[in-house]
């Protein structure tokens, strides 16, 4: 058995696969050889198919996949939603005809922020959705983890 320690992540070589391991020795996936498309084919723990490719590729995809999970924050209260102000000049206006609200978000590292979110977003969110905290430009601001998935249950007659 191989192992290959990359970052914070672990690719055992068990078989015919790369078992991939976070830090905390959770499972989070496998990177196994398909021999119909005769290509390394990613796969994260309980989803389907992530990245297709060489050993490398599917390497780098867990990897990023793997910060996707570190940057992921649930949200803990949500503030009211207030006019949105900007200083033009010397004086305050209401900047456009949007409203937003401050959202605390908690962190896996216990870690708690404060965001300022707009109105569209908002009606979105729920106390206890999963959400990522990003940074650009030395702000914060959320986004989705991914797309929400919906399921339709059958009814059998």
């Amino acid at each position: 058995m191989q192992t290959l320690t990359n970052s914070a992540l672990e690719f055992r070589h068990e078989d015919t696969q790369f078992i991939i391991y976070g830090p905390d020795g959770q499972n989070l996936g496998h990177i196994g050889y398909d021999l119909t498309r005769h290509q390394w084919c990613y796969t994260p723990y309980g989803q389907p198919v992530k990245a297709v490719g060489t050993l490398e590729a599917c390497k780098v995809a867990a990897e990023s996949g793997y910060e996707e999970y570190l940057n992921q924050s649930t949200v803990i209260e949500i503030g009211t939603l207030a006019p949105t102000y900007a200083l033009t000049g010397t004086s305050w206006r209401v900047a456009g005809a949007g409203r937003s609200a401050y959202v605390k978000v908690r962190t896996r590292d216990n870690e708690e922020y404060k965001v300022l979110v707009a109105d569209s977003f908002i009606r979105q969110l729920r106390v206890g959705s999963v959400i990522q905290l990003r940074h650009r430009d030395g702000s914060l601001y959320l986004q989705w983890t991914r797309k929400p998935v919906r399921r339709s249950v059958a009814v059998a007659a």
